[in-house]
């Protein structure tokens, strides 16, 4: 399938610009001139049966997740196992249209769902077990402690300022019962190399901080923490950690890194964290 290559530096421009129109417009450009919002799913996404497993050992029943997407096919896939999700959102970012597009998606894939098409978020939990809102900020989220068995986040942590992440680690200490956990998967690839092959996915890590503020705009933002550094959060915030992988190292390595913003453990070259996490009993 082809998928449209852009300058990074292009691309970059492009958000700033975005940036300042209304509300809506870059879901509207990746939906109808790029394709990036669309749902293409061909096959089951490891990162599912990262989750899955990670809820089938621990017996998990009641689930949060915080920003899982337009399309929830992630959710809709662990729909099979009969859980509670509950997913939450800064700002409402659910479409139902792509919704009905994932299940199809999985139903073709043969997945064991309900199957059948929504129309409102009232289908979406009455069919599917999942109770989506928004706004609700993670750093604060008003539900009552101890709610939850655990929490999911797929290729989201990323996006997140360092001070957001250690105030949500503290709410889900909170909102998590004791023994719960926190099944995390990672990209630390920088994203604009997703979209333009010449760059690899260590390129943001070549710039300082004033640098790289040119191009880490709002609505993309990048925080390019690595591995080490997931590590020592989590370890600070009083998880435990059951597994902590770092994975899909880059081979195209920069021949000049900014060794300010590097672990030096071994694992900056990593493009992916997998963490299964547990709160203290």
């Amino acid at each position: 399938m082809f998928k449209m290559q852009i300058d990074w530096k292009l691309k970059s421009f492009l958000y700033s610009v975005l940036g300042h129109l209304p509300s809506g417009t870059l879901y509207a450009v990746q939906r109808y001139v790029t394709g990036r919002s669309k749902v293409r799913a061909t096959a089951i996404s490891p990162n599912w049966l990262f989750h899955e497993e990670n809820l089938i050992n621990s017996g998990s029943k009641r689930l949060i997740e915080f920003g899982a997407g337009k399309s929830l096919i992630q959710n809709i896939y662990l729909s099979k196992l009969s859980i509670e999700q509950t997913l939450v959102d800064l700002f409402r970012m659910v479409d139902i249209d792509q919704v009905n597009d994932a299940i199809a998606a999985l139903i073709a894939l043969d997945v064991d769902i309900d199957g059948r098409p929504v129309n409102s978020l009232e289908d979406l939990k009455n069919f599917y077990g999942i109770d989506y809102r928004a706004p609700v900020d993670m750093r604060n989220t008003k539900f009552e402690s101890d709610r939850f068995d655990i929490c999911i986040s797929t290729n989201t942590l990323e996006h997140i300022s360092e001070p957001d992440i250690r105030a949500i680690l503290a709410e889900l200490f909170r909102i998590l019962k004791p023994g719960g956990r926190i099944s995390a998967k990672i990209d630390y690839s920088d994203h604009y190399a997703h979209t333009d092959k010449k760059i690899g996915g260590m390129n943001f890590l070549q710039y300082s901080a004033e640098q790289w503020q040119r191009h880490n705009h709002d609505n993309h933002y990048q925080n390019r923490l690595r591995h080490g550094h997931f590590k020592k959060l989590f370890d600070e915030s009083g998880y435990l950690p059951n597994k902590a992988k770092a994975a899909d190292y880059e081979e195209n390595i920069p021949a000049h890194l900014n060794e300010n913003i590097l672990c030096h453990d071994g694992d900056d070259a990593a493009l992916s964290g997998y963490f299964d996490l547990q709160v203290p009993n």
